[in-house]
């Protein structure tokens, strides 16, 4: 039996987290998820928001972006567009950018292209903002 599993993220830029980890939690599009040791086979679409791990008794939060969860009895591999520690995250730069965001999908009409990718960028901009909000 497995003890742990090694977790990796990463984003366009690179490798971000590579650790061997007890347990890993994230946001699936139909809801949060638990993946532990010896975890069947796993394949989810991810959307914004919280991944968390434990690791030596302590956890550790991340906020990512859209991606997927690939995962079995051993590992996880997450594959996203942005990854962020908790720690890293500038509240105050994340909230500017929001508004800007929100103010940018407002003038955008319905049909318009450039809702998608605005809709995604305030997603991530929520999730970093979520995960700095929880205790």
């Amino acid at each position: 039996m497995t003890a742990d599993v090694r977790l990796k993220v990463v984003t366009p830029s690179g490798p971000v987290i590579d650790e061997t980890v007890r347990s890993i939690t994230a946001c699936s599009e139909v809801g949060e998820f638990c993946v532990l040791p010896e975890h069947r086979p796993i394949l989810a679409s991810l959307k914004a928001g919280r991944l968390m791990f434990e690791r030596d008794g302590e956890t550790k939060v991340f906020a990512t972006d859209a991606g997927f969860f690939e995962g079995g009895p051993d590992h996880v591999h997450v594959m996203t567009q942005h990854c962020v520690a908790k720690e890293d995250v500038i509240s105050d730069e994340v909230q500017t950018q929001l508004a800007e965001l929100q103010q940018k999908l407002n003038s955008l009409s319905e049909d318009s292209a450039e809702r998608l990718p605005v809709e995604a960028s305030i997603a991530w901009c929520e999730a970093q903002i979520r995960i700095v909000s929880e205790p």
